[in-house]
């Protein structure tokens, strides 16, 4: 998943915690319950995940606290589903664990590919509706924003992951609640709001961020109050679709809700083309007209 065009600095770390492919991890944190790869028992439980050669019967892992949660994200092998029950989820970085592109500090880094993180009920049924969400996550650790580690509270690495069914607010210094970076991502049936948890917090929700090639990206069927769609420097990608979302209220009233950026050197002078369709803009101030900031060539075309 990693590529060294996308990441400078990369220097082959892999984040390591536990056992083998198949086994739980050699010290498995609280509240954590492993389904181990393989057999019938994960089959019926979540289904067969088949990428490229090679099909898999994925682990469900089962959290109800913020340690067990960071644990099982670090520890995440490909097909995993991480089932994420009601509570309140507060995420502390570790300044020691893991090493991703040669920094530690992260909030909660998904490095794996095929992974699913799924917000449920207290049965263990997913949520399928951002207005039931149940469990949140978010952080009261006060930290400014400096290097990449520190700048938000998820950071997605692998390919091919799924967010879904939950409540997620941005860390005390605002920034990036999500960055993705990378490709084939989904964000469905979640609320991104502000942090109302934590004393300090700002009022507005960050972004949820895209940076470099995305493949195909859905997001869809969210709610996001006070929080900025940010793409940037994706000038390649299948499909990118904005889909029946909410968009509750623009940051300090006038901040665009969906826009395209550059940070890359050289710059990037052109942007895939994005999909918005079927959403709704709501509590916009008089004459506000600045739902889509296009600063790029490419197109943002509202259905």
């Amino acid at each position: 998943s990693y590529d060294e065009a996308k990441e400078p600095g990369y220097d082959g770390q892999i984040p390591e915690w536990g056992g083998g492919d198949a086994a739980a991890p050699a010290e498995q944190p609280a509240d954590v319950i492993l389904t181990p790869s393989g057999g019938q028992e994960a089959s019926a439980i979540a289904g067969l995940v088949d990428y490229g050669s090679l099909t898999v019967a994925p682990n469900v892992v089962e959290v109800r606290d913020a340690d067990a949660l960071r644990g099982a994200v670090v520890a995440a092998k490909p097909g995993d589903i991480i089932k994420v029950y009601p509570g309140d989820y507060d995420i502390t970085p570790d300044d020691s664990a893991p090493v991703v592109i040669g920094q530690a500090g992260w909030y909660l880094p998904i490095t794996a590919d095929h992974v699913t993180i799924q917000g449920v009920d207290a049965n263990g049924n997913a949520i399928t509706d951002a207005a039931q969400t149940q469990a949140t996550i978010y952080s009261s650790t006060v930290r400014a924003n400096g290097a990449y580690a520190t700048q938000n509270l998820i950071t997605v690495f692998g390919d091919h992951v799924t967010i879904s069914g939950l409540t997620i607010m941005p860390k005390v210094e605002v920034n990036k609640t999500i960055e993705v970076s990378g490709e084939n991502f989904t964000l469905t049936n979640c609320s991104i709001v502000p942090n109302d948890k934590a004393e300090g917090a700002t009022a507005d929700a960050g972004s949820l961020y895209f940076s470099g090639d995305k493949g195909t990206v859905v997001v869809e069927g969210n709610y996001f109050k006070q929080m900025v769609l940010s793409f940037d420097s994706v000038d390649q990608a299948d499909s990118i679709l904005v889909e029946n979302n909410v968009f509750d209220t623009p940051v300090d009233g006038d901040t665009q809700m969906i826009s395209n950026v550059t940070w890359s050197t050289p710059p990037t002078q052109t942007m895939a083309d994005v999909t918005i369709r079927d959403n709704t803009f709501k509590n916009l101030p008089a004459e506000y007209d600045n739902l889509v900031l296009n600063r790029m060539g490419g197109g943002a075309f509202i259905l």
